[in-house]
């Protein structure tokens, strides 16, 4: 699924560069946003992914509470 979701992110990614050097042809304003606005979000998106696969998904709560459990 997480594969889907950046897949699918970059494909926005790529039309709204594709709108933005549309309406604004200055090649600064695509420049910008390809190498900031949008490394920004799609990195944060990546971040965001991980951090819930580290979360929820890893199986490392499942751990813990385990462990928690033995010991008392």
């Amino acid at each position: 699924m997480g594969l889907i979701a950046i897949h699918a992110i970059n494909i926005v990614r790529i039309v709204a560069l594709s709108l933005i050097i549309y309406y604004f042809p200055d090649p600064e304003v695509l420049d910008f946003n390809h190498t900031y606005t949008f490394t920004m979000l799609v990195y944060g998106f990546v971040f965001y992914l991980w951090y819930l696969w580290a979360s929820k998904l890893s199986g490392l709560e499942a751990l813990k509470k385990e462990g928690d459990e033995e010991e008392a």
